[in-house]
């Protein structure tokens, strides 16, 4: 029996649907029904999943769902996701979530569909990959970028983030070493590149040299946030030293606020940093927290 064929009060809506139904991912749909017959919901949660073949040599079989961003949907505090596996497609709606870049600004939920990366094509499929991202931002534009596969080569994250031109937020698990070389970033096409990049927060887990944070820099000249969870064996007074020098030789004016985890940070380790910024007039102003 259908929910409009129903008097119910339902709380909680969860759907996990396999279908190949293209309507389970009518917005507008769901909007009105939801107005109209559950209007005591609170919790709507929706998952839809799409595999494409891309041996198919189309993907006229990939239609990216409408977005989520009407005024009901705000209201709602639901928002709209998509997360990639290689070939394997989730789109989901559910209940906002702080996430690591809410910080210090107010939440734009008009501005909050992200794009989880969980596993990319291999290079033979990668045409076709950078295909379906053209047409998913035909219908949502992408502000927030999750790359949870364990390394990506800088390359390859260069053309992510210039494809995706609304992207505020970029968090990635580390970068391959062995592909990295960072003085081609000094070429003029990464700095057409980067002049085009948006992106005010960046989030690394694991950094392996501190060559990658100055490419990200480099790549994000507009980053006021920068996290990272993992130095490697990196003394952090060194580590920081060298972000303020770099920070300080470029004249960056952006990069506000520095957040590196330290499950051993005490008061005498921050006692030596405040001691080493001073020292080395590295900052005028400044406040060191833990």
């Amino acid at each position: 029996m259908s929910i409009m064929k129903t008097k119910c009060n339902l709380k909680d809506l969860h759907i996990n649907a396999l279908s190949e139904d293209r309507d389970y991912l009518d917005s507008n749909r769901w909007e009105k029904l939801i107005c109209n017959y559950l209007i005591e919901l609170k919790e709507f949660y929706l998952e839809y999943r799409q595999a494409i073949d891309p041996e198919s040599g189309s993907i006229t079989d990939f239609k990216p769902p409408d977005q989520c961003n009407s005024l009901f949907w705000l209201e709602k505090k639901w928002t709209f996701e998509v997360e990639m596996d290689s070939f394997n497609y989730v789109y989901s709606i559910c209940s906002y979530k702080k996430r690591w870049y809410d910080v210090n600004s107010s939440i734009e939920l008009s501005k909050s569909t992200r794009l989880t990366l969980v596993d990319l094509p291999d290079d033979d499929h990668m045409m076709v990959f950078h295909l379906i991202i053209r047409d998913l931002l035909l219908v949502t534009q992408i502000y927030h970028l999750e790359i949870t596969k364990e390394t990506i080569c800088f390359n390859i994250l260069i053309k992510l983030t210039y494809k995706l031109s609304s992207l505020d937020s970029l968090k990635i698990t580390s970068l391959i070493q062995s592909q990295f070389e960072y003085p081609s970033i000094k070429d003029k096409n990464f700095h057409f590149v980067s002049k085009k990049i948006n992106i005010t927060k960046v989030y690394l887990e694991k950094m392996s040299a501190i060559d990658e944070i100055y490419f990200l820099m480099r790549l994000c000249p507009r980053m006021t946030h920068l996290k990272v969870d993992f130095i490697n064996d990196m003394d952090i007074e060194l580590f920081i030293r060298n972000i303020l020098k770099k920070i300080n030789k470029d004249r960056n004016q952006y990069l506000r606020s520095l957040c590196i985890r330290k499950p051993t940070a005490s008061d005498e380790i921050i006692q030596k940093l405040e001691e080493m910024i001073y020292q080395g007039q590295l900052l005028n102003h400044f406040t060191i927290t833990s």
